[in-house]
């Protein structure tokens, strides 16, 4: 990200949220690139300052080379930003680039750069992508996983299909729930059942 940054226009300011081992060796790679003055690595917040930082972002950009189900993804469809992720775990099964995403092809600055080019010179797309993710919500309320559970694997069992293919569908629906629980401890004992934080 940082490298397609050097790559973007001037304007784009960079906010990188949370800590590591890489911490450190980000901070000399920003400098190192002369980027100071269009990075902010704002270290670990709380809840209340995430929310901030996505209320004044413009795109959510998770540039991974491994993913399973990004939080951050559903964190920013909640508050309404637009999300650009590379096509690895679960992205490309939830992302529709160009409908309620970006989808970035590759890790390769040149990649990242175009995707981020392409969100940041449309702002009335933008608006459009991240209204139609934030009405995906939806999917992830435990309702709708429970009616997909029922459509998935129990009506089928109750017709005759095999059990092995209500096992594998079964399979992925409990990876779901799985998921959704894992994505949505801020409304846990709330008595809501969508995706909230």
């Amino acid at each position: 990200m940082l490298s397609a940054l050097n790559v973007l226009p001037c304007e784009i300011h960079l906010v990188i949220a949370g800590d590591g081992p890489m911490r450190d060796s980000t901070a000399a790679f920003v400098e190192r690139l002369g980027l100071g003055h269009r990075v902010s690595l704002v270290g670990q917040q709380s809840p209340k300052a995430i929310a901030e930082l996505y209320a004044s972002a413009e795109l959510v950009v998770l540039p991974s080379r491994n993913e399973m189900m990004p939080r951050v993804m559903l964190e920013a469809w909640r508050a309404g930003v637009p999300f650009a992720g590379t096509r690895v775990g679960a992205i490309p099964d939830y992302v529709k680039d160009g409908i309620n995403g970006y989808l970035i092809p590759d890790v390769s600055p040149e990649a990242i750069a175009s995707t981020v080019k392409q969100a940041m010179g449309n702002p009335t797309e933008r608006t459009r992508i991240a209204a139609k993710a934030s009405e995906e919500l939806s999917s992830f309320a435990w309702s709708n996983i429970a009616r997909r559970l029922v459509k998935d694997v129990y009506e089928p069992i109750q017709d005759g299909v095999s059990n092995s293919r209500a096992r594998d569908v079964g399979g992925r629906v409990a990876g779901e729930m799985k998921a959704d629980k894992q994505l949505r401890p801020c409304g846990e004992g709330t008595g809501r059942d969508d995706f909230s934080c």
